[in-house]
């Protein structure tokens, strides 16, 4: 295997700073968060981690949510709360609300999750609908304007010198570009601010709910990663890949993702790796065959 050149800077700043939890010389099974990630060791990379990461997450995760779930204020103080000011904050927008009066939006499109999140036409899986497309770590409050300019389109960055029309949302500091000044866009591209988090979200649903990865049940099935991220004609899947990194090292975990994962553990079970360690997301993917 050989290393991806979008490693070299966290590893400088490994040697900087020092690696979370103990810095990179550790090695043996990884301990915190009271002993959650001890099927992984440090020194896991690539397909292995992937692999750990998936059958990790399918052992832990001891209750599906219905999709009606997320009609609920409650679920979102509890998803999507900015601990600082105990407000529900919209995703893409940044716009802080009291309550739940958005829409229930996909990061990973249904249309773009091979059927797995059970709908193709465009509309919202049913209410009993249990499975990743009704995961507390993956559904997300937007305003329905921004909902419906997204559509399915899949994650971009769009390079100097292309054309791309910005949309942003009234009270809210963030904007979502797309390429298209129509009501549906195919290529969107979030703030900076948000970059990371879409990352994190992605990469947890592509590992966990991807069968082949290791252990399977009634939930997995075959998540790709070019259906969501999208990648020029004459780019491999590692190009979906890098820009995952990028994105996870370009926005950092947030104390909001933080209270996510405490949060969602309880009702779920599992934890989002990516969150807790976003180190995985180079490690997992950075590395080439």
């Amino acid at each position: 295997m050989r290393l991806n050149k979008l490693l070299i800077l966290p590893a400088i700043l490994c040697l900087i700073s020092g690696c979370q939890n103990g810095g990179e010389n550790q090695s043996g099974p990884i301990t915190d968060y009271d002993g959650y990630y001890q099927s992984i060791n440090y020194d896991d990379t690539g397909s292995s981690l992937i692999h750990k990461i998936h059958d990790l997450m399918i052992d832990t995760h001891t209750k599906y949510p219905t999709y009606s779930i997320f009609n609920s204020t409650a679920t979102y103080k509890k998803t999507c709360i900015n601990p600082a000011t105990n407000k529900i904050v919209n995703f893409y927008s940044g716009k802080e609300t009291a309550s739940y009066s958005a829409s229930r939006e996909h990061v990973w499109a249904c249309a773009n999750s091979n059927e797995l999140w059970g709908r193709t036409d465009g509309k919202d899986i049913g209410e009993s609908y249990q499975g990743g497309g009704a995961d507390m770590y993956h559904i997300m409050p937007c305003s329905g304007a921004l909902n419906q300019y997204r559509g399915n389109a899949k994650f971009y960055e769009f390079e100097e010198g292309e054309t791309f029309y910005q949309r942003g949302d009234s009270g809210g500091k963030y904007k979502i570009k797309g390429n298209k000044d129509e009501d549906f866009c195919d290529r969107v591209e979030v703030a900076d601010e948000m970059k990371g988090d879409v990352a994190r979200i992605l990469a947890y649903l592509y590992v966990h709910y991807t069968a082949n990865f290791g252990k399977t049940n009634k939930y997995t099935g075959q998540l790709q990663i070019n259906n969501i991220v999208y990648r020029p004609g004459t780019e491999t899947n590692q190009y979906c890949f890098d820009k995952l990194i990028k994105w996870n090292n370009l926005d950092p975990v947030d104390e909001m993702e933080k209270n996510r994962c405490n949060e969602v553990q309880k009702e779920q079970g599992n934890r989002n790796p990516f969150i807790d360690h976003p180190e995985f997301m180079a490690k997992a993917f950075g590395l080439e065959e």
